[in-house]
């Protein structure tokens, strides 16, 4: 680069004179460097090129930033050259990001509640009628195991049905007047026995929260969710660190929350694990979506589902290598 204003030292984070007589290249993301060589060499052959089109480049800090690029072939000092300008359009991603996801969730959600009332109706006739055998059957004990393997495997079945429930938003929910700090002990204590060895929990519970109106077995749902997540991401080990806090009214700037969110609580459980990259963030509350992990299910999406019809909304941040946090918004006023 011959020339970059200060705009462009403030977008990247460069001071100017790091910028100036190194490589544009240098500051584009590697899976699009191969895209803007091609579109120079084509503009300096002659070709009619488009002149705008989307370029991801990197910060100092090596975070991605969304750019419009407009680039034009002038002559600097006799020799062929890229007059370049970038607009930064993050934001405007990310908003038609959350919008594309916000709308295919509802979708999938819906999809998964019809499922889901169906598969309920066909599991309750199979366990009724196994347990109508099991009655028949009840002095010859070859039959009777075999029938009991039928019926636990309905009432795992009728169990998925629920998470299927819960993420699209039609399960049974009782809500009640509840201190959250209890739930999240009450939980830990039942689950924290089956951690694997090498897992360390942490709790900093905020005192003297205000009661929540929502119902404490879906909560605890969650709560379950969040932290075997947590667990898998710590295949070797690691912290998993639960937090309650009482959040401001209208969240700080960087949590972006609905402006009709109110009052609330935060519920915040966050690992020092593996992490994920940006593909897999953008789609771990899918149902049944996959990563090295194995197993997750509804896991993630029945939280995602249980956190949306308590009126509250949900946001992880993660990075590889550097651990995930979940944090879960839940309204005071919720009824």
């Amino acid at each position: 680069m011959k020339y970059a204003n200060p705009q462009l030292s403030a977008m990247t984070g460069y001071p100017l004179e790091s910028l100036l007589n190194h490589p544009f290249l240098n500051h584009v993301d590697e899976k699009d460097r191969e895209k803007v060589l091609q579109t120079y060499s084509r503009r300096l052959s002659g070709e009619t090129v488009q002149k705008n089109y989307e370029v991801k480049i990197r910060d100092r800090l090596g975070r991605r930033i969304e750019t419009e690029t407009h680039a034009s072939l002038i002559s600097y000092e006799g020799r062929p050259a890229s007059l370049v300008l970038l607009r930064d359009i993050t934001q405007r991603k990310q908003a038609q990001e959350a919008l594309l996801k916000s709308s295919r969730m509802e979708v999938t959600a819906t999809l998964a509640g019809g499922i889901a009332h169906d598969f309920n109706n066909l599991m309750v006739g199979i366990l009724g009628y196994a347990e109508l055998l099991r009655m028949e059957f009840q002095n010859q004990p070859d039959i009777i195991r075999m029938l009991d393997r039928v019926i636990q495997s309905a009432e795992r079945a009728g169990e998925l049905s629920q998470q299927m429930l819960s993420y699209a938003r039609g399960g049974r929910y009782h809500p009640q007047e509840i201190d959250l700090n209890f739930v999240v002990m009450e939980t830990i204590r039942q689950r924290a026995k089956s951690f694997p060895d090498g897992i360390r929990l942490e709790s900093k519970l905020s005192p003297d929260l205000p009661f929540l109106i929502a119902d404490p077995v879906q909560i605890s749902e969650v709560i379950i969710g969040l932290l075997s997540n947590a667990v898998e991401a710590l295949s070797e080990g690691g912290r998993i660190t639960i937090e309650t806090s009482r959040g401001e009214e209208n969240g700080s700037p960087s949590e972006n929350l609905p402006p009709d969110l109110g009052q609330h609580l935060v519920l915040t459980v966050a690992d020092n694990g593996c992490g994920m990259d940006h593909e897999i963030l953008s789609r771990i509350f899918e149902p049944f979506f996959t990563t090295k992990f194995q197993g997750r299910g509804l896991g993630l999406a029945a939280v995602y589902g249980i956190v949306k019809n308590h009126g509250g909304e949900i946001s992880v941040d993660s990075e590889k290598g550097q651990g995930t946090s979940f944090k879960v918004y839940l309204p005071l006023g919720n009824s």
